[in-house]
């Protein structure tokens, strides 16, 4: 249909941005942060590997399974111009770099992954385990490590691991960490203009409008940090019957 071809189009024009040589910045400001082999992640491609099918939440994964993630290859002159230049979408056609909501998703599954291993997990052994794209969670990652909860670890077994113990990190604080602290809602003083505008004296205080949106805010913020990364397992393990973690810490031992 109509939405397809839109999304189509948009993976030619993104295929070609790649050939033209845009490439994504994943290490933070002043510096590489070293994971692995010591080296950050610089400089790699969004590109996705061909068509990747969706496939099913694998045993080790259960509950705690992160929705998965296929690859849409562009089409046309774009597409041959560049082999490999592709745009990574969620299941439903929808980017992943526009998908705000994905990034606090893996940002808090890979705590509560962390929460449960004995040894620093290298951004691939994340990747792998919930079926998204390296590059998209590495950012991620890294954004966690600014914020001071997690740290990389170099060296050939390195990777990440958390700075903290899970029952002292809430789920606000990785939220701020990965979208920032910004309140959703901004008001641009609508009332003050048009045929009915009211005059500045009239605007001392904060619109109905301003209020509403700041009082719920501000109860989602409190909510959030109610809620650590501890109790996010705790729960995980609850709807999975008592099995996501076993098998969570299984798979990441490299039993799974």
């Amino acid at each position: 249909g109509g939405a397809a071809e839109g999304v189509r189009q948009s993976l030619v024009q993104k295929a070609g941005d790649a050939s033209r040589g845009v490439e994504y910045e994943l290490s933070p400001p002043g510096g590489l942060e070293a994971e692995g082999g010591g080296h950050g992640v610089q400089g790699e491609s969004a590109a996705g590997h061909g068509r990747v099918p969706v496939r099913e939440g694998q045993s080790a994964q259960g509950a705690f399974a992160a929705p998965q993630v296929g690859v849409e290859q562009a089409q046309g002159a774009a597409g041959d111009q560049h082999r490999g230049g592709v745009e990574d979408v969620l299941a439903g056609g929808t980017p992943v770099d526009e998908l705000g909501g994905g990034r606090v998703e893996w940002a808090l599954h890979c705590c509560v992954s962390l929460s449960q291993a004995t040894s620093p997990v290298p951004v691939a052994r994340f990747a792998e385990l919930h079926g998204v794209p390296t590059a998209y969670l590495a950012k991620q990652l890294q954004a966690l490590s600014r914020a001071g909860i997690v740290r990389s670890v170099p060296g050939p077994s390195g990777g990440y691991r958390l700075t903290r113990a899970p029952s002292e990190i809430t789920v606000l604080e990785v939220v701020e960490a990965v979208d920032g602290r910004e309140p959703p809602f901004r008001c641009t003083e609508i009332r003050r203009r048009g045929p009915l505008a009211l005059s500045p004296e009239s605007c001392a205080k904060p619109c109905a409008v301003a209020r509403a949106m700041a009082s719920a805010d501000a109860a989602w913020r409190g909510a959030l940090a109610d809620v650590t990364v501890a109790d996010l397992g705790r729960s995980i393990d609850t709807d999975s019957s008592g099995t996501a973690m076993r098998e969570l810490r299984g798979w990441l031992s490299g039993a799974g």
